[in-house]
């Protein structure tokens, strides 16, 4: 069993363009000045899980593992939670000695 946490901050930069009112416009065009805005934002990150393996016929061993993971963050779209479960079938017999 295993348990995790993050707890981070994160610089996020932002462009944009905005219209400055005492530039003229030539030609149908108007000139824009470029924004940038910096902004930090945080994000945690609560992860668990946990494994299991059997050992079976002298060769053969199975194992499962399950791990859940939960992300809270101040960003859009970036908060969501996740459940995995892993089922592997695996053999070890020696075929060759040295």
């Amino acid at each position: 069993m295993w348990i995790n946490y993050r707890d981070e901050k994160q610089e996020s930069i932002l462009y944009g363009l905005a219209n400055n009112p005492e530039t003229e416009v030539s030609g149908g065009v108007i000139n824009d000045e470029t924004i940038r805005e910096e902004s930090v934002f945080s994000r945690k990150t609560y992860e668990a899980g946990t494994s299991l393996k059997y050992s079976f016929l002298q060769w053969y061993t199975a194992s499962l593992k399950y791990t859940f993971r939960q992300q809270d963050s101040e960003e859009v779209n970036d908060s969501y939670d996740e459940h995995r479960v892993f089922l592997s079938l695996s053999v070890e017999k020696e075929l060759l000695r040295w």
